[in-house]
């Protein structure tokens, strides 16, 4: 290994350093939000994207179940063609 190269070790704390410094912007950007009077303390939600278009549902949870309905209506829709 030379002087140049990273091991693994180095570039897992670069990585979480880069995360840490990554979250505290978002908290500095939220904390801005707030403080100005822009955006409402209770208005952040876990499960709500602030950038999604209206009428789409946002969150990996909602895209999760969406998912999941869309192969359960699938798997019932072919059920039913058998039968038929």
């Amino acid at each position: 290994m030379t002087s140049g190269d990273m091991s693994n070790t180095g570039y897992a704390l670069t990585g979480f350093v880069l995360w840490a410094l990554f979250l505290a912007l978002m908290q500095a950007i939220r904390t801005y939000l707030v403080a100005t009077g822009k955006v409402p303390a209770n208005a952040f939600h876990a499960r709500q994207c602030q950038t999604s278009p209206p009428g789409v549902p946002s969150g990996t949870m909602h895209n999760h179940a969406a998912i999941r309905r869309t192969m359960q209506n699938r798997s019932v829709q072919s059920s039913l063609e058998r039968v038929v």
